[in-house]
């Protein structure tokens, strides 16, 4: 048998670690003295040695205690470390995405303080419009699922620019929305909507740049709308003048994304 500190030396574990494990029932001394003395056994060391495994691994206490409470053989062991390494895996896949935004967000910090938009805002007249329309519930990252279909349906009808109407007035998780474009005469379709968008007023800017900075773009329209007392209605229209491409992403600084929001008369 050992003393704390004879183990202590041993195990590689302090005599504070050696307590606290004690304490939450981790590794509890085989013997007790009569004056309150710890004392540890081979039996011991091989449990110590296990919590080291553990701890390098970046097992938590709790963790831990589970781990060294089951009655472990090889076997057992090899499927508490598999499934801790999914854990860990899902971990740095989940740090690196923060990475990630944190990098993007300094990214447009800089280009904020080279260039800081300035919104031109026009009120437009805008023509009857002839339009297919695929409606769909989504968030704006998905649209690029529904592009190809859209365009696939169309072929070669197409008029325009694409666009993304919002119906929602608020930001929602999941809104109700319509992927579009102007095309050049009616066809039949099962998958898309075939309507005409009535002539009327709009108020309308053009945001330049990557596509999480539309916002900006929002608060000068609504900013403005607000100071000459303009009454907004839905759906608002997201015109892609210009951005991505099938195969290539580009420099998302220069794209190009019309907003409209008809006006009420």
């Amino acid at each position: 048998m050992y003393t704390i500190g004879e183990f202590s030396k041993i195990s590689k574990l302090t005599a504070k670690a050696l307590r606290y494990y004690d304490q939450e029932g981790i590794l509890t001394p085989s013997d007790r003295g009569a004056n309150g003395y710890r004392y540890y056994s081979n039996e011991d060391l091989a449990k110590a040695e296990l919590i080291l495994l553990l701890k390098q691994f970046d097992f938590t206490i709790a963790e831990i205690k589970e781990v060294v409470a089951y009655e472990l053989n090889e076997e057992d062991l090899a499927a508490f470390l598999a499934e801790k390494r999914t854990q860990l895996a899902e971990k740095v896949a989940r740090q690196k995405a923060l990475i990630q935004q944190m990098d993007d967000l300094l990214k447009h910090t800089e280009t904020r303080e080279r260039r800081q938009m300035e919104y031109k805002m026009t009120v437009e007249e805008l023509s009857a419009e002839r339009v297919a329309l695929l409606y769909f519930e989504g968030t704006f990252k998905e649209i690029g699922q529904y592009t190809g279909k859209l365009f696939q349906e169309v072929k070669g009808r197409g008029n325009g620019a694409p666009f993304c109407l919002y119906f929602d007035e608020e930001v929602n998780e999941i809104g109700k929305m319509a992927l579009g474009v102007p095309i050049k005469k009616t066809f039949d379709s099962d998958l898309l909507k075939i309507t005409t968008f009535p002539a009327g007023q709009a108020l309308c800017t053009t945001h330049v740049g990557s596509y999480d900075r539309l916002n900006e773009a929002y608060k000068a329209l609504i900013d403005y709308a607000k100071a000459n007392e303009l009454t907004l209605e839905t759906p608002w229209r997201e015109v892609y003048l210009k951005g991505p491409g099938k195969f290539f992403k580009g420099n998302p600084e220069s794209y190009q994304t019309k907003i409209v929001v008809p006006i009420k008369e």
